[in-house]
């Protein structure tokens, strides 16, 4: 009996160090060279300070691989390694793209860039929804001018024949300024969708990174985050250069300020196409009209509408302005420090929803 139940554990503990022989051939060891902070987020996440090995990985895993540091740009990727052990490190750009092409934001989300994923998902979904009402009014009012020329068709007394023929003509030009401001809305969302097509190309490079020894030895390449590149990527989108360089919470709040303020520029810009029109139907009235006292009440309509006019015009200027300072001030902000680190520089661009101020720091 006792000699059944030591060759049982024998067995058993032969068992257990073959499982275990085959699990050490499994793993794998990769050495990582290079002078940035490295995370491998898979089933498990593995980070630590280049150069740095990691040990116990299997055959088959697979990892997001991101590569950041104080100073230096941002980079992320897929690692996988091989049946036979060797790594192999490629990028996620394309996938991404595709994905915020297919939903918006999703890709952004997929590549680690949540903020500015949803700051383009809620731009988008804000312009689409003006763009949605706007193309309800202007539905609505081709019905009427649909309506207004059944009418006419209609119409035998020559009194009632002009009056819808003028009916018909405002109808029109109002329908008009809608359509107007239909197309700038729709090329609005169309830059906001395509801007955020591209993003993964412009914020998610992939690493910059050769395999060596047999494929255990992955040296990296860094790149200094630069402050020209920032400038232009907030030139392309306002706040992309903030998100580029660390700056997540200005990135979304230069991003989604801006869209807001753009929004509202394009409001105001129709209530100015709107006044105008207004305008122009009361001057049209004036120089139709054959009474004097017609002339006179139109005369005194068409004063107030064009004070209405001006009024809507400095407000359309106004908005474009504040606008075009937020995508300024996106610029500037890109040219100061990061807060994320490098020391370059003592002064950094504080700032407030109130106030803003040059920091220099001792």
């Amino acid at each position: 009996m006792m000699f059944v139940l030591f060759q049982s554990a024998l067995v058993l503990a032969s068992c257990l160090y073959g499982d275990l022989r085959a699990a050490a051939a499994d793993s794998v060891c990769c050495h990582f060279l290079g002078d940035a902070g490295i995370e491998l987020r898979g089933d498990y996440i593995l980070s630590g300070t280049m150069p740095v090995t990691f040990c116990g990985m299997q055959r088959g895993d697979r990892f997001r691989m991101t590569l950041e540091g104080p100073g230096v740009e941002r980079r992320i990727g897929n690692l996988e390694i091989d049946p036979s052990g060797r790594v192999s490190v490629s990028g996620l750009r394309l996938g991404a793209a595709l994905r915020n092409a297919i939903l918006p934001g999703s890709g952004s989300c997929h590549t680690d860039r949540r903020a500015a994923g949803w700051v383009d998902r809620l731009s988008l979904a804000a312009s689409l929804y003006l763009l949605y009402l706007e193309d309800r009014e202007f539905r609505d009012l081709e019905d009427d001018h649909d309506l207004l020329l059944e009418r006419l068709a209609g119409a035998e007394l020559l009194e009632t024949r002009q009056m819808l023929e003028l009916a018909a003509h405002e109808t029109a030009l109002e329908a008009n300024v809608q359509n107007d401001h239909r197309k700038r809305l729709a090329l609005f969302s169309a830059a906001i969708y395509g801007l955020q097509v591209i993003d993964p190309f412009l914020l998610s490079p992939p690493p910059r990174s050769s395999v060596e020894g047999g494929g255990s030895i992955i040296r990296t390449k860094t790149a200094e985050s630069s402050r020209p590149k920032a400038f232009i990527l907030s030139l392309l989108h306002p706040g992309r250069g903030q998100f580029y360089q660390g700056k997540t919470v200005r990135g979304m709040l230069f991003s989604a300020l801006t869209a807001a303020s753009g929004l509202a520029a394009l409001e105001f810009h129709n209530r100015y196409d709107v006044e105008a029109n207004r305008y122009e139907i009361l001057v049209g009235r004036f120089e139709a009209s054959e009474s004097l006292s017609e002339k006179e009440l139109l005369a005194r309509e068409a004063d107030i509408q064009w004070d209405e006019v001006e009024d809507a015009r400095a407000e359309r200027n106004a908005a474009y302005i504040i606008t075009a300072g937020l995508w300024g001030w996106s610029l500037i902000d890109t040219l100061w420090r990061n807060d994320g680190g490098g020391g370059e520089s003592r002064y950094s661009f504080e700032w407030s929803p109130v106030s803003g101020a040059i920091v220099r720091r001792f």
